[in-house]
């Protein structure tokens, strides 16, 4: 495939976590353009779930260490 599609999602995972709270929790919606959540609330129910995969299947298809890292931070912080 392209490749301007594996990096676009892998800006898209980098720009989520630079935006993580201090407490290293993402909220469920992002205004793509202002960087702002406009569903702040963290979990790990609906509409988030998917994300921790998205950075675990990134590293997985393309070795990408710096995902892996990300997830394991935001995973951390989901669970305490």
């Amino acid at each position: 495939g392209d490749p301007k599609y594996g990096l676009a999602a892998r800006a898209a995972l980098k720009s989520i976590f630079d935006h993580r709270s201090s407490l290293d929790l993402v909220g469920r919606h992002i205004d793509v353009q202002t960087g702002h959540w406009t569903e702040p609330v963290a979990g790990i129910g609906s509409n988030i779930d998917s994300l921790y995969e998205y950075y675990l299947k990134h590293y997985i298809l393309f070795g990408d260490e710096e995902a892996f890292d990300m997830f394991q931070v935001l995973y951390t912080g989901a669970i305490r």
